[in-house]
């Protein structure tokens, strides 16, 4: 695993994270680390390649306040009509080596939840799913997004269907947002979540679907 952050100190600690990469604090306002985006410069090869795709590279990272970075990743995102779905993301041990990369998925949705959904107004179902795997086996390892990406209300599973956190938008918490929105963390200390590694995914999803066309 990617050693990052000590596991949440009750059942359901609560991160405030913004929409926005900046601070991540506890549930009354307490900063635990920093976040940050930036972009990667383009490799010489790629810029030189014939029929290359169009496009940047984003570095996510989380460190401490003294500025030690404790994780990233890399995030390709592409230009152009459908482009979430050639996305790329790589999420790096602290030696460089690609600890988990992430595998899209776009479930089927079956006619007759298509039709309930219709007879009772609901909104559409969503389709899309985000999965990171283990580099070395992706049997091994994963973590799953699961819910409504688009709506930012989301939960995140290990490969054995267990909940590690749910996510969703709120400026409701133990300190004042100044109206400022922020995602609700809820995690779950029993199985160890690495707040660290679940930031990153969080901060990796946004990211695309504020970025990308679907």
């Amino acid at each position: 695993a990617v050693p990052i952050l000590p596991p949440a100190p009750r059942p359901e600690a609560a991160l405030a994270t913004p929409t926005v990469a900046r601070v991540v604090t506890d549930r009354v306002g307490q900063p635990l680390f920093r976040t940050c985006v930036s972009r990667l410069p383009k490799r010489q090869d790629v810029l030189e390649g014939e029929g290359a795709e169009t496009g940047h590279t984003e570095q996510l990272t989380i460190a401490r306040h003294d500025g030690t970075c404790l994780a990233e990743c890399h995030l390709h995102l592409p230009d152009g009509p459908a482009s979430r779905k050639r996305v790329e993301c790589n999420i790096l041990q602290r030696d460089g080596q690609v600890f988990a990369c992430l595998r899209q998925e776009h479930a089927k949705v079956s006619w007759i939840s298509q039709v309930l959904r219709m007879k009772h107004h609901a909104a559409p179902e969503s389709t899309e799913a985000f999965n990171f795997v283990s580099a070395a086996s992706p049997a091994a390892w994963q973590l799953r997004v699961q819910g409504n990406p688009a709506e930012r209300k989301v939960n995140m599973v290990d490969g054995m269907g267990r909940t590690l956190a749910t996510v969703d938008r709120s400026t409701s918490f133990g300190f004042d947002t100044r109206g400022q929105e922020f995602y609700r963390v809820e995690t779950n200390s029993e199985l160890d979540t690495d707040l660290g590694l679940v930031t990153l995914v969080l901060l990796a999803m946004d990211r695309v679907l504020t970025t990308c066309s679907s």
